[in-house]
């Protein structure tokens, strides 16, 4: 089976042992990067001819590294359609969620479908459910939270009257933290937003950076929290195609790093399996990997009262000037990618 050269999404396990691609017509292709093998190519709908089928529009591991999440979006109808692939990832590889789909009107001004699908393992001692957070770039598909399980949903919006701004529903990138407890979106007004109280109406919704670069919706950009060799930080980077460079930004916090999954049933996973591939690992480094030598990094964001967010810039004039706060990340980054990082 022939798959387009063109890469719609793609996604790193935590444990850097598979790299996944997704290609137009419903076709997703499996790296490993542990031996040589050829690289095995998997659809997510079981019909022979996928020719007039969706583009894989988003993948993503969970932060357990044992749920793969695929977002693909009908040209037709609107409709958003989920598949979930389960660790050892051997074929028939994906399973579409049916309680997950969700109708997002076409032919809107400015449309640039999904943007996230990604899963947050339920368990742990405080029993949470599984979780799926879908987001768009459209005026219509609100940002939304998912129980797989039994179909429960739960809008995520702002309160109007809230001194935090409105989130909106033009999200360019979500992403769990590691425990699964808080939430982290950027917006179509380069806000970067943390949601928390996950499972409360209305959940706490906080502003916690800013940046007057990120206003149009990114082709190349990923966001994870990460666990850093001295802070835990909130890491964002994307591609400026214009000026033919590439950033990669963090945000000092604290966040809790307990898993959510320690004692849970993810209900998609096969927790009797042992060995290396079944521990949770790291959390993942990004979702998608962009190049670049132009960084900078923000002060620390505090949540705590009103304190204002911080401002994400650019400092041009410093692209290639030592610096040992850039240099440690870079380093943590090239560890984690390994001998592949280039």
């Amino acid at each position: 089976m022939s798959t387009s050269p063109w890469c719609k999404s793609i996604s790193i396990c935590p444990k850097e042992n598979y790299v996944v691609v997704g290609f137009e017509n419903s076709i997703v292709r499996f790296f490993k990067t542990t031996n040589s093998e050829q690289s095995r190519i998997e659809k997510l709908h079981h019909h022979d001819d996928c020719r007039d089928c969706p583009p894989v529009e988003t993948l993503s591991f969970s932060n357990d590294g044992l749920v793969l999440l695929a977002g693909t979006r009908s040209p037709r109808t609107g409709t958003i359609m989920i598949y979930a692939s389960r660790f050892p990832f051997t074929g028939p590889a994906f399973q579409e969620l049916s309680t997950c789909r969700y109708r997002v009107p076409l032919h809107e001004s400015e449309d640039n479908g999904i943007t996230s699908a990604i899963f947050r393992t339920g368990g742990g001692s405080g029993r949470e459910d599984n979780l799926i957070c879908v987001t768009t770039w459209t005026q219509s598909g609100t940002p939304i939270l998912i129980q797989p399980d039994d179909n429960h949903r739960s809008e995520i919006r702002s309160i109007t009257s809230s001194r935090q701004g409105t989130l909106g529903s033009r999200i360019q990138c979500a992403a769990f933290s590691p425990s699964g407890k808080e939430l982290a979106m950027i917006n179509e007004k380069g806000h970067l937003y943390q949601i928390s109280s996950l499972n409360s109406n209305p959940m706490d919704i906080r502003r916690i950076a800013t940046s007057k670069e990120l206003t149009t919706k990114s082709e190349s950009f990923a966001m994870s929290y990460m666990n850093l060799s001295d802070e835990d930080a909130i890491v964002i980077a994307w591609a400026d195609s214009s000026k033919c460079m590439g950033y990669i930004k963090k945000i000092p916090m604290k966040f809790d790093v307990s898993s959510s999954s320690a004692a849970g049933d993810t209900g998609l996973c096969d927790h009797s399996m042992q060995g290396d591939n079944c521990v949770p690992p790291t959390p993942n480094l990004l979702h998608a990997t962009i190049s670049g030598n132009s960084m900078s990094s923000s002060s620390r964001a505090e949540l705590e009262g009103d304190k204002p967010a911080v401002e994400l810039t650019n400092d041009e004039s410093s692209a290639g000037t030592p610096n040992n706060e850039i240099d440690n990340l870079m380093a943590d980054i090239k560890g984690r990618l390994g001998s592949g990082y280039q």
